[in-house]
């Protein structure tokens, strides 16, 4: 009994099963929490016996409607008027302008405000590394800055990186890349990424492997 071929074929079940087993989950809590929500909601406001998942199709009605609104001027002056009052809480400000520009920079509509994929080498051209442009001009209370461009460097199998702020002629974008190609190529570190390149030819044993 091949115990290595077993145990390779096992390895590859969990591969294919564990990324739809952890999506449904947390896809499925987040329903739950949101149904629960929104029923909690409807009894407060005196829906005695709401229908179960009625939750679920008023949250995501409120959702797209607030979506909506927010291309409008009814909307988006109340918007603005929060976040300046939140700008002056010291706390809640880091917490809520993070969590926003996470959340535009995944699902944003407007590729710009994302970031311009990009690669930039070292002196020596030995080394190259991805990154995303982040900013064509730096902040003013950057001093000594306003001649480079800020690319983000993203880290693998974290969420995290670095900002370095580099000459114009020292990065090259990548137009044939998207930032959600880029970045899933950073995060993964390229495994998974299938070679196209021509290799040796596998050898009879390495076939049946």
């Amino acid at each position: 009994m091949d115990l290595k071929k077993h145990g390779k074929i096992f390895l590859n079940g969990v591969i294919v099963l564990a990324p739809v087993i952890v999506t449904v989950w947390i896809v499925g809590q987040t329903i739950l929490w949101l149904d629960s929500s929104i029923l909690a909601l409807l009894q407060a406001l005196g829906w005695e016996r709401p229908v179960r998942g009625i939750g679920v199709l008023v949250g995501a009605g409120g959702i797209y409607l607030v979506g909506l609104l927010a291309r409008t001027w009814l909307l988006r002056w109340p918007v603005r008027l929060a976040e300046s009052l939140v700008e002056h809480i010291p706390l809640v400000k880091s917490l809520y302008s993070s969590i926003k520009d996470l959340l535009q920079f995944l699902g944003g509509a407007e590729t710009k405000s994302r970031g311009k994929p990009c690669i930039i080498s070292t002196d020596d051209e030995r080394v190259a590394m991805l990154g995303l442009v982040t900013q064509e001009q730096p902040e003013d209370s950057l001093a000594g800055q306003m001649d480079r461009v800020a690319v983000y460097l993203p880290m693998s199998y974290q969420i995290g990186g670095y900002t370095v702020y580099l000459p114009r002629e020292a990065v090259k974008e990548l137009e044939d890349k998207s930032v959600e190609e880029l970045m899933k190529l950073c995060l993964t570190a390229g495994i998974g990424v299938r070679d196209t390149r021509p290799g040796p030819p596998k050898t009879a044993q390495e076939e049946q492997e």
